[in-house]
């Protein structure tokens, strides 16, 4: 195992070295974050909610990019090839190699001379960067199956797409459509199309209103059997207010991880002066088999929405965010707790609460201590247990991981907090301190008793921390 995992990581580093070699001949932009880090490497539950990256990732990123007038009046072309590299721990292979595109492009675009414009652009590898929905917590559409984040569950390949847009002075409409392999079944090779709407209203400076509307097929979840496929459509609606950033700025100290959006381009959460606050909503349908009867079939929505925002000053900043997802929009990536059949009549979804909030100060030694805090409360799912009276309650966490709590139970909250404090030696490195504290009290294991095995509570307190010499550049 650790030879092999050796070897990987060796024909990786090559790999790195051959783009590096290239990048100069080829006029490409590298960046490059390494971070050596001593202690705790695992998020705050809360954390993940932000940003699919903790921050804490070595990774390189290479990007060519060229753009050229047309050889007709008004029009331009532009292409981009963006790579990137984990540096990380390798994933598994069956999920393919840790070099990834990021949503490398190619556009056409004609100009009216009166500030509007028509694009044409072209994705042919991935487009898991162009998702629908705003907040992490809130987003879909991806194809990330390395990450569990694929809205076709699990395809061949990445997921190729056009997209055609319109922009004019305070306005944006954008259709799109997008296309993926699915894994192979009883039918051979299948393709499963997706289509997109999305755009944005500015009726000023400061007000901006952004919609997204989509359909994705997906494979019949008895797809070895010849079942009928399936599907998942939904929409996605955000108000923002601002005055200074262009939406709510959540990185979270001290790695301050960007957004999905801007993990393409950028390798930390950019910071601009000014407040900025976002209303979402999102509501998603998918096609299910009921419970009670396989044979026929219904309809699972999953609503979820969101309130954050976020303040910067010249020493203090600040952000907060309230979520709310319900069962069902946890497992938009999953199968579901019962693979492709809805919740039984008898049983009772539970929605996921969370907020969150951090405080940082940057001082005039180069100093930025931070405090960050919230609580969660997981979905989960209650269904009558074996003893009369009782109830089960199974945990669900949105990688798809279930945990059954002992009968009689009911899911608690989680809370998490850090206290970190960067100090920003020059402009690329930075050398971070950290002291988390979780508690989760719906661990649990299995201990052997006289009559059994028996399901039982782990100590819910977890105290961790560690420091961190990190370059980005």
């Amino acid at each position: 195992m650790s030879a092999s995992r050796w070897f990987r990581s060796a024909k990786a580093l090559r790999c790195a070295g051959l783009l590096l070699c290239a990048a100069p001949a080829a006029g490409a932009d590298s960046e490059v974050a390494l971070t050596a880090l001593l202690g705790d490497a695992r998020p705050l539950p809360t954390e993940r909610l932000t940003s699919s990256l903790s921050g804490r990732e070595n990774r390189l990123r290479l990007s060519w990019r060229r753009s050229e007038p047309g050889l007709l009046p008004q029009l331009t072309a532009s292409a981009a090839l963006r790579l990137e590299l984990a540096l990380d721990e390798p994933v598994p292979s069956e999920l393919g190699t840790r070099l990834r595109d990021g949503s490398s492009w190619v556009r056409i675009d004609w100009s009216s001379g009166l500030g509007a414009r028509l694009s044409l652009k072209a994705f042919p590898f991935d487009t898991d960067y162009e998702r629908l929905g705003y907040l992490h917590a809130l987003d879909w559409g991806g194809s990330d199956r390395a990450r569990g984040e694929s809205i076709y569950l699990a395809q061949q390949g990445g997921v190729p797409g056009l997209e055609l847009a319109f922009t004019a002075a305070r306005s944006e409409l954008a259709v799109g459509v997008r296309w993926a392999t699915a894994l192979p079944g009883l039918a051979g090779e299948q393709r499963l199309w997706g289509a997109l709407l999305r755009g944005s209203l500015a009726p000023s400076a400061s007000l901006r209103a952004d919609f997204g509307l989509g359909y994705f097929q997906r494979a019949a979840f008895d797809q070895a059997l010849g079942g009928s496929p399936s599907f998942v459509e939904g929409a996605s609606v955000r108000l923002v207010w601002r005055s200074g950033p262009p939406e709510p700025e959540l990185g979270v100290e001290p790695f301050r991880a960007p957004a999905l959006r801007d993990a393409a381009s950028l390798l930390v959460a950019p910071k601009a002066r000014g407040a900025a606050l976002a209303l979402e909503g999102v509501a998603l349908a998918s096609r299910l088999r009921r419970f009670e009867a396989p044979s026929a079939t219904s309809l699972s929505l999953a609503p979820a929405a969101a309130l954050y925002g976020s303040l910067r000053g010249a020493v203090l900043a600040g952000h907060a965010a309230l979520s709310w997802r319900s069962l069902p929009f946890v497992q938009r990536y999953q199968a579901g707790l019962l693979r492709g059949e809805t919740v039984p009549i008898t049983a009772r979804a539970q929605s996921e609460l969370a907020i969150w909030a951090g405080l940082s100060a940057e001082t005039s030694y180069h100093l930025a201590p931070s405090l960050e805090l919230g609580l969660l409360l997981p979905a989960a799912l209650e269904t009558p247990s074996a003893l009369p009276g009782y109830t089960q309650t199974f945990v669900v966490r949105e990688t798809g991981e279930v945990t059954a709590l002992p009968v009689g139970s009911r899911r608690l909250p989680i809370a998490a907090g850090r206290a970190g404090l960067r100090f920003q030696v020059s402009a690329t490195v930075s050398l971070c301190g950290f002291v988390d504290y979780e508690r989760e009290p719906n661990r649990v294991r299995l201990v052997s008793t006289a009559s059994g095995a028996q399901r039982s509570f782990e100590p819910p307190d977890r105290l961790g921390g560690g420091a961190a010499l990190q370059a980005r550049f």
